[in-house]
């Protein structure tokens, strides 16, 4: 014996509501700043295996730095200790260093 109709299409209107009620809230939770608070102590360079650098949007007002360690941990860092800034910095000299090489010479216009 089939459902009725009625019945049948009140069940579909419901679980597809559900599921855009879900989508929703997944949205939501992805505007928001991903970093509560902040690590306090000195992490050395050599536990990180990767910081990743999230500029401030309509998600947060906020710059967040956050770092996986060697052992897989996330952590956020301060984006206004001096320790991370340094570290930033090292990134961003490897990464110009690498990109731009160093025997590229300037030409002068001939003098005549």
């Amino acid at each position: 014996m089939c459902p009725h109709p009625v019945i049948w299409s009140l069940s579909l209107l419901l679980v597809d509501t559900a599921l855009k009620v879900l989508n929703l809230l997944f949205q939501i939770s992805e505007l928001r700043c991903h970093c509560i608070q902040t690590a306090t102590g000195l992490i050395l360079p050599k536990h990180l295996a990767n910081v990743e650098i999230i500029p401030k949007g309509p998600h947060c007002n906020a710059v967040e730095i956050i770092g996986t360690l060697k052992n897989s941990k996330q952590i956020c860092l301060d984006p206004q200790a001096k320790w991370v800034k340094m570290i930033i910095n090292g990134i961003l000299q490897s990464t110009l260093t690498k990109a731009l090489p160093c025997t590229a010479q300037l030409e002068t216009p001939a003098q005549g």
